[in-house]
């Protein structure tokens, strides 16, 4: 099968299925990561060529869903991509969904809900819960006797919210900026796509960052890659 660089962990074993980054040629993490079996001779704490072991369905589909539900209850995508090399995914799998919603001053769902989503959402395809695990949590066990009503194919039903994410209509009031090469041009446009309605730019600490005076989306001190992401949001 494909095989990956990766570094074994201290506990690693011969044979054991992990989920780990892979390491690109210079021997430093290059922001994939996935499921590998070890080879027979991993030694822990050292890079090795183990297999590809792939994902399983079943995960991937918790993780999507886990994905929609958090678009559908505050309407803006989680991140960018699901990749450690995005900001807001990092930023997530480090300090969680509930640090990122403060940041981004957004309201938090119940605490049932709240876990349940960040256990469908974890990187770690081991850590999350099965489908049946997720319709029997606290936060949708109380819908499993609920009737879901049933629309003819021919009525003409229109539900806002899947019509506003069709329309792309999604987070308007709100622009997330990744740390990168281009972070600064990405920071000035997000500022220009959101500034005749009055905006503050935030880090990932919640600090308010300052602009040059006169100079729309130019901060005052250049913030570190640990600041990032940083939100551009409607006062």
């Amino acid at each position: 099968g494909a095989a990956a660089a990766a570094a074994a962990p201290a506990a690693a074993a011969a044979g054991d299925v992990m989920f780990l980054d892979s390491l690109g040629p210079t021997g430093a993490p290059d922001g994939f990561s996935c499921e590998v079996r070890l080879p027979a001779d991993v030694r822990p704490e050292e890079p090795c060529d183990a297999e590809v072991w792939g994902y399983e369905v079943p995960p991937l589909d918790v993780f999507a869903l886990g994905v929609c539900l958090f678009i559908l209850a505050w309407r803006i995508p989680p991140w960018g991509q699901a990749l450690r090399l995005d900001g807001t995914f990092q930023y997530i799998q480090a300090h969680g969904i509930r640090q990122l919603l403060t940041v981004w001053r957004l309201p938090l769902l119940s605490p049932e809900a709240m876990a349940l989503l960040t256990e469908m959402m974890a990187a770690n395809p081991q850590r999350r819960p099965s489908a049946e695990d997720c319709l029997a949590s606290e936060w949708l066990r109380p819908l499993a006797e609920a009737q879901v009503p049933v629309h003819a194919a021919e009525d003409d039903v229109v539900d806002p919210a899947v019509a506003a994410m069709a329309s792309m209509e999604i987070a308007a009031e709100r622009r997330m900026v990744n740390w990168g090469d281009t972070w600064a041009d990405d920071l000035r446009t997000a500022v220009r796509d959101i500034q005749e309605t009055g905006y503050r730019i935030t880090d990932a600490h919640g600090q308010q960052r300052n602009e040059i005076p006169g100079h729309p989306g130019q901060l005052e001190d250049v913030p570190l890659p640990s600041e990032f992401p940083l939100c551009v949001s409607v006062n």
